[in-house]
């Protein structure tokens, strides 16, 4: 970026990624934030810029004004938002970064009406700007994703297959196939909350962790965060016992080989799918201890109050009310409905009355 509110903006931009890439939602969601006041400044000052320049005679570089060349052809007039085009398409490129990130810091945290709000900002932009590109893509798939955690599957299902469409339409080798493998993730998670078919899930799963292989074996560290997930999922998949316990097996290969540590999000993940097997397989006694590593994880990471730590809570809850005493099972089934009730009262009631209809 060219000027200083520009580069000022690029810093903090990049030191939010860090935050983010850490896990430290809240501290990325403070640098995104004071971004975005950077931008909105370097906005105003693009636009003063723009109505103060008159239209420009352009006088091409190792040709002289009074040369024929120049005079017969080479002098056209040239709009003054020309001056600053390269440096508002940057702008907008930080702006809906810094957007799209706030939204994934904010999802982290639970706070999905803020993950909305800034998600569709994003969206907006790049359909006004770049429609049907695969940045649109990326916005589509956090947004159908969000709608999905909240109950709203149709809303959810439009977005996320017109973020597959996107993909699907660009001619191999696709230049991201981790946003192509993510599309098709958040696709098959959308159709099990559905209640569709086990193996129209599975489809999607395998499709994605099929890319994810391949990448992971070009570059390990880059990928093994998604490669673990795919291997998550797929172990909370069907119904071979032996099959589940492999890919979680497999995950936590991956896990252990990873430098740094995995992310907290993926290791509770882990904990929560392990738990989940051994509960199908009756053995709640040994499920409760990796519940319990997992609200763990989730506490120091993110706090008490998140829907992941409701969702582990309730595994709790059930994995106790099978081995007793029941009154710890109620504690934390207690827990878990006041975490929600305070931050998705809305969408509680939604799928409440959904579930009544």
């Amino acid at each position: 970026m060219g000027n200083q509110q520009s580069r000022t903006a690029e810093s903090l931009k990049k030191q939010g990624n860090i935050a983010l890439n850490h896990g430290q939602y809240r501290t990325a969601l403070q640098f995104y934030t004071e971004t975005l006041s950077r931008l909105d400044e370097e906005e105003k000052e693009m636009k003063e810029r723009q109505a103060l320049l008159p239209e420009q005679n352009v006088q091409y570089e190792g040709v002289k004004p009074d040369s024929a060349d120049l005079k017969s052809s080479a002098t056209v007039a040239v709009p003054a938002t020309t001056a600053v085009s390269s440096q508002a398409e940057e702008w907008r490129n930080h702006k809906t970064e810094t957007l799209d990130n706030m939204t994934q810091a904010h999802w982290r945290l639970s706070e999905l009406d803020q993950a909305m709000i800034c998600g569709t900002q994003a969206l907006e932009i790049k359909n006004q700007y770049s429609p049907g590109s695969l940045e649109v893509a990326k916005t589509l798939n956090a947004l159908g994703s969000i709608h999905c955690e909240k109950g709203e599957y149709d809303e959810a299902y439009s977005l996320l297959e017109t973020a597959i469409q996107i993909h699907e339409a660009v001619p191999p080798p696709h230049p991201d196939p981790v946003k192509l493998a993510t599309a098709y993730t958040n696709f098959a998670v959308l159709l099990g909350k559905m209640g569709q078919e086990a193996t129209a899930t599975i489809h999607w799963h395998k499709k994605s962790c099929a890319i994810k292989e391949d990448l992971y074996q070009k570059d390990q560290a880059r990928y093994s965060t998604s490669l673990a997930t795919s291997y998550l999922i797929l172990a909370g998949q069907g119904t071979d016992f032996n099959q589940r316990l492999d890919y979680i097996q497999k995950a936590r290969v991956v896990c252990n080989q990873m430098r740094p540590s995995p992310p907290h999000h993926l290791l509770t993940h882990l904990e929560c799918t392990w738990g989940n097997l051994l509960c199908n397989c009756r053995k709640h006694k040994e499920a409760i201890p990796h519940y319990e590593k997992a609200a763990a994880l989730e506490l120091a990471a993110c706090g008490s109050q998140t829907l992941p730590m409701a969702d582990i809570y309730d595994c709790l809850a059930d994995a106790w009310s099978e081995v007793g005493p029941q009154e710890t099972a109620r504690d934390y089934k207690t827990k878990a409905l006041t975490i929600r009730n305070q931050l998705q009262p809305s969408a509680l009631e939604a799928q409440v009355n959904k579930k009544k209809g």
